[in-house]
């Protein structure tokens, strides 16, 4: 499926098995799971969508301001433009990954 929106515009909680494909195109804070977040825990969460946009792109989150926990996720990213992996502008603090 291709969209021009994530999932969620704001995220901030927790996520437990989802899998998410096809593609994401829009413009700035843009990721697959949400456009941005304050802090978010991932559990299980596989992206296989291609997110492309203009500006903060990121896999799951395109603007991530707070903390992240991640366990068992798989992000093989595929963007266009200003990127990264699980999210782009960087969190104030290190994101936990077990």
């Amino acid at each position: 499926m291709t969209t021009t929106v994530p999932l969620f515009k704001e995220f901030n909680g927790t996520v437990k098995d989802l899998t998410i494909a096809g593609s994401v195109k829009g413009t700035g804070d843009l990721g697959a799971l949400a456009s941005t977040s304050s802090g978010f825990c991932a559990y299980n969460v596989q992206n296989t969508a291609t997110v492309s946009g203009s500006d903060n792109v990121g896999g799951l989150v395109g603007n991530v301001s707070g903390s992240i926990t991640l366990y068992n996720c798989a992000v093989p990213f595929r963007a266009v433009r200003v990127s990264g992996g699980l999210w782009d502008t960087v969190p104030k603090a290190l994101p936990t990954i077990a």
